[in-house]
């Protein structure tokens, strides 16, 4: 991040381009939606989705909004409807950005609602009970276009507004178009796959 702008330079570009983002990190804020809206509305309207796993160390308001979702509860349908009508009319990149802008629990709810943000909680299961801080703390990505190009990630950051913005940050990149970078960016896909079906051993 020294060098680069990581969410003009990588993050947006990459969700614009995009139609699915497999992600994994020890923290996850909502605001790091806001901050990428022109990359997530993108996402969304190439009929992309979202997986996420995180650590349960999320914000009050995060977790309330999962909490709703979780327990069948309505998340104010009145503003879900006006974002969905606004789909169909053929809503533009531009207003789901500004969607995102002014209420992102309410369009995060309402991604979550229609299954177009996925998210799983990721937790140590033979954590000792003496060291209350250990906790999943890894942190990878998984980019794919609708022609089967991944660009997957592994380093620091989490997939947080300071993570993308303030943090002093850095992060191998493996483009599965580049000469001996494909092994790798499968690799980082199977291992997200294996976390998300619960497949990995701790």
């Amino acid at each position: 991040s020294g060098d680069h702008d990581l969410l003009n330079e990588f993050y947006i570009p990459c969700l614009k381009h995009a139609d699915r983002y497999d992600r994994a990190a020890g923290y996850f804020d909502s605001k790091s939606l806001t901050l990428a809206a022109q990359g997530v509305s993108k996402l969304i309207l190439n009929d992309g989705k979202m997986r996420l796993i995180a650590s349960p160390r999320l914000s009050p308001q995060d977790i309330e909004v999962l909490e709703k979702i979780a327990n069948d509860e309505e998340v104010d349908q009145k503003e879900s409807d006006i974002i969905e009508d606004a789909l169909h009319r053929g809503i533009t990149a531009e207003q789901f950005s500004d969607f995102l802008k002014q209420d992102r629990f309410k369009c995060m709810a309402w991604m979550l609602e229609e299954g177009l943000l996925k998210i799983k909680i990721a937790y140590l299961r033979d954590t000792d009970e003496s060291n209350p801080f250990s906790h999943y703390h890894e942190k990878i990505g998984v980019f794919t276009d609708r022609s089967g190009n991944k660009a997957a990630f592994s380093g620091s950051i989490n997939e947080t507004e300071l993570g993308w913005t303030d943090n002093y940050e850095s992060f191998n990149v493996y483009p599965n178009w580049r000469s001996g970078l494909d092994m790798l960016a499968s690799e980082k896909q199977e291992h997200f796959q294996n976390l998300w079906d619960n497949d990995d051993s701790r």
